[in-house]
């Protein structure tokens, strides 16, 4: 009985500090990045998360399915895996 209530009583205060704790550790994070990257230009390409996500669900077969699936294009799809076949041979 004491055991759950303990139980009980950690997750609701969980539940409560979790989004604090998630928002101040992102700041922070965000803080130090910013700190060790200044005066430097990052950019992160979308195209190979979406390339990632196009050659983790494509079969051979099923171009439109994952392009419905991701919100691009067929011809998106193809490209895409032109691409990593591409890198492949390299």
């Amino acid at each position: 009985m004491t055991e759950e209530i303990i139980r009980k009583a950690v997750e609701t205060a969980m539940a409560r500090l979790l989004p604090a704790l998630t928002a101040s550790l992102t700041a922070e994070v965000e803080r130090q990045l910013n700190a060790d990257l200044a005066g430097t230009q990052t950019y992160h390409r979308k195209r190979e998360k979406i390339d990632d996500q196009i050659a983790a669900k494509f079969n051979g077969r099923n171009a439109a399915e994952v392009a419905r699936e991701l919100g691009v294009g067929r011809a998106t799809v193809y490209r895409a895996i032109k691409r990593r076949l591409e890198e492949n041979r390299r």
